[in-house]
């Protein structure tokens, strides 16, 4: 295309502020990517990074359809609450633009079907934030797996504990809820929010393609709740995906320390780790050789993919809509465990509560320790 990339940033706050910064800081300082803010949305006008657009000459609008009526964008990215993606992304998607949404996609797989359809309708694209999947040694590594360099996977393992205190589930009224008071789905929980990326990743990484992630057709699972919920805070699963591969994953909030994410890839012929020493992805075979694939980076490939693709340098959209239906069926079938009821919930003697950067919050005592030494030894933890 001739010109700048015109993009429409729906969602300032919280995780916005990160593409206020990219925008403004990055984008606008250079001279392979032309690009022009032409509208900013948030029903919050005080956070710092709403002002800052604002200051900066972005104009204000009330809604999409406010700014929609006279003008268009290339690109809108959206990160506002998951229940608002469905219909923010099919509206933007009718109004002729590309789509950057935050993760994840929505709170069903029926959600993600329906944009899926409108995508194929607009003839856009829409790019699914999940950030790992546009990490370089992440996507060189998923080549060397899809080319047989590693052999067949034994077991996919993740790890993430990500303490939260008691002020990170207060800050919003749809924080670990199941629907929203309109009834759509949002199912908050640390597999749908702030470790889906760790969930993502493992079935992103064993994808038969490059934009492609393996389906998950089974699930042994334990859910915690140590916080006032409706889902839950922490998790135990084994996966068997369609591949036949075992994924076992681990994720808690109530917690002391913070481990991860990270991640240990086992295959025939060696075994991958990511995020246990250091952020590179690093793999040794079973001769010995070591192959580093390099430090996967930080969150901005996602943002310049989705420019690049728009500038016509090629299709640089790794995660889109059906590369993320393996992550919402999985987070699926946790759910319907949850709804059977099937959720241990923590309180008295078995939880404590401790300091989380300043802030109080409530771990469940052992957790961490059970977690990290199934982790260790490859086990679901029961």
């Amino acid at each position: 295309m001739d010109g700048k990339v015109k993009i429409l940033l729906v969602g300032a706050g919280g995780y916005g502020h990160m593409y206020v910064n990219a925008i403004l800081d990055e984008l606008y300082k250079s001279e392979d990517y032309p690009i022009e803010a032409v509208g900013v949305i948030d029903p919050v006008h005080t956070s710092p990074s709403y002002i800052r657009m604002v200051e900066a000459g972005v104009t204000e609008y009330d809604s999409m359809e406010q700014f929609y009526k006279d003008n268009t964008a290339d690109l809108c990215i959206i990160s506002t609450p998951i229940s608002l993606h469905k219909e923010q992304v099919i509206c933007a998607l009718k109004h002729g633009s590309n789509v950057l949404c935050e993760k994840p996609a929505a709170g069903c797989v029926q959600d993600i079907k329906d944009m899926i359809e409108a995508r194929k309708q607009a003839g856009k694209f829409v790019s699914v934030g999940f950030q790992l999947s546009y990490s370089q040694p992440v996507l060189d590594l998923k080549k060397d797996i899809i080319n047989g360099v590693w052999g067949k996977p034994v077991l996919i393992k993740s790890i993430t504990m990500f303490p939260r205190s008691y002020k990170y589930f207060g800050r919003s009224g749809w924080v670990g809820k199941k629907y929203s008071r309109n009834g759509v789905a949002i199912m908050d929980s640390i597999a749908n929010n702030a470790a889906a990326h760790a969930l993502h990743n493992v079935f992103f990484i064993l994808g038969k393609e490059l934009n492609r992630a393996d389906m998950p057709v089974s699930c042994d699972c334990r859910l915690y709740r140590a916080n006032d919920i409706e889902t839950y805070d922490g998790v135990s699963a084994v996966f068997k995906t369609e591949s036949g591969a075992d994924i076992l994953y681990y994720a808690a909030h109530p917690v002391e320390h913070t481990f991860g994410p990270a991640f240990e890839f086992i295959f025939e012929n060696g075994k991958i780790a990511l995020g246990i020493d250091n952020k590179n992805v690093v793999g040794v075979f079973s001769d010995g050789t070591v192959k580093d694939y390099g430090n996967v980076g930080g969150h901005l490939a996602k943002l310049f993919g989705a420019v690049d693709t728009i500038l016509g340098r090629g299709d640089k959209i790794y995660c889109g809509l059906e590369t993320v239906l393996p992550h919402a069926t999985a987070v699926e079938m946790l759910d319907r465990e949850m709804e059977k009821g099937n959720v241990m919930r923590f309180g008295g003697s078995d939880v404590k509560t401790v300091k989380m950067k300043d802030e109080d919050g409530i771990i469940i005592k052992g957790l961490e320790e059970k977690f990290l030494q199934g982790f260790k030894d490859g086990v679901l933890v029961k």
